[in-house]
């Protein structure tokens, strides 16, 4: 007989193999995001500290395209009482490239490309047909 415990993490394991990337994801409308035109100052800093996340989709214009993805333990190289910057002029040393994967792929393949690939995070887009 199974404890509650065993039995939930067995039910999980199952519907991963059954639930698709569309059905998991946070939407954008709920995701903390930045402007590449965003000036890089210590009133950013400050909130992307307080947020607490290590990874930051960046977005150019609307919120829809998404550039690239923030680390945010990149930002301790820079020193922002120099100048005034913008995250797109340091884009080609803080800015990594987002994976973009299909919003009808099953979860479990998903995680296990995460793992091989040593990826924490991907933008699901959505096939209109």
């Amino acid at each position: 007989m199974l404890n509650p415990t065993e039995l939930k993490m067995l039910t999980a394991a199952i519907d991963l193999d059954k639930q698709t990337v569309l059905q998991v994801m946070t939407p954008l409308s709920k995701i903390y995001m930045l402007d590449l035109n965003s000036n890089l100052d210590r009133a950013m800093m400050k909130d992307i500290y307080l947020k607490g996340h290590s990874r930051i989709p960046v977005y150019d214009i609307t919120r829809d395209n998404i550039v690239g993805v923030l680390m945010s333990r990149d930002l301790m190289m820079i020193n922002i009482d120099t100048n005034l910057v913008t995250l797109k002029q340091l884009s080609s040393i803080l800015i990594r490239d987002v994976v973009v994967i299909d919003g009808s792929t099953k979860i479990e393949p998903i995680l296990r490309f995460f793992k091989q690939n040593d990826i924490h995070m991907a933008l699901v887009s959505q096939v209109v047909e």
